[in-house]
Parts: structure tokens; sequence; C-alpha cells
């Protein structure tokens, strides 16, 4: 991640750790109901307790209907403005092009 700066660096963890949440709650749904209140309470305290998370989350949300959540994760940043949602890669990771071809985007 040195190559990337602290920055992006953070961006990139906090939405690793909103999609890991979104992974257990979709295990808890389907398969591990006993996990719901642990799940719940990371949820709060992840997704939920700053701005960025909440947008992280929003905007995992949205993609993953459309996409599967291994190409959802990667994305090194997610931007959401109102019913928008906009995904950036940076340029300087050293996966840059097979990151994009890998979430579907050829250019």
């Amino acid at each position: 991640m040195k190559i990337v700066g602290p920055e992006a660096e953070g961006q990139i963890s906090s939405l690793n750790e909103v999609i890991a949440q979104y992974a257990k709650e979709k295990i808890t749904r389907t398969v591990r109901h006993q996990w719901g209140l642990y799940v719940a309470s990371e949820k709060i305290e992840i997704a939920w307790q700053d701005r960025l998370g909440m947008n992280n989350y929003l905007g995992v949300d949205a993609l993953a209907k459309k996409r599967a959540l291994s190409q959802v994760s990667m994305v090194d940043q997610i931007l959401v403005n109102g019913d928008e949602v906009y995904v950036l890669f940076n340029s300087v990771h050293p996966n840059y092009r097979s990151k994009k071809k890998w979430f579907g985007i050829d250019n």
C-alpha cells in the first residue's frame, strides 16, 4: 500500500472493511442466523460511524445488486451522489489495469 500513499490506503482499507461487513451480512441472512446480533453491532461500528463508512456501504450495496462482490472488491474508492454511484481506481496501484478489467472496465 506504500505506493498508493496514506490517503488512498485509508480509503481502500475503509472500503475493504465495509465489503467484509457486507459479506458477513449476506452469510448471516442465508446461513448463520445466529450471527445476527454480532453482525448488526459491527454494522453500526463500521458502516454508520462516519460519512466515509456510510458512503462506502451505500455504494457497495448498490454495486452488489449488479455485480459480484468479488468484482466490487476491486474498486479503490466509491463516491455516492444521490442515486448515482461512481467508482474510482487508483492509477498508481500496481494492479490498476487488471482490477479495472476484473470489474468489467476494459479501457
